[in-house]
């Protein structure tokens, strides 16, 4: 899978800046309430193919 097809997500930002620094898509996990509002965000903006 390229990794713009990708989405990761992570507790620990330094996973995550890492993952975004190679072209995924990532979030970091904060908690439930933060968490899922951004991850629905992330896949209408890329037209759910993540």
């Amino acid at each position: 899978m390229p990794p713009q097809e990708a989405l990761f997500a992570d507790d620990n930002p330094g996973h995550v800046e890492r993952a975004a620094s190679r072209g995924l898509a990532a979030l970091r996990f904060v908690d439930e309430e933060r968490f899922l509002p951004e991850l629905w965000e992330a896949l209408r903006r890329d037209g759910g193919r993540r």
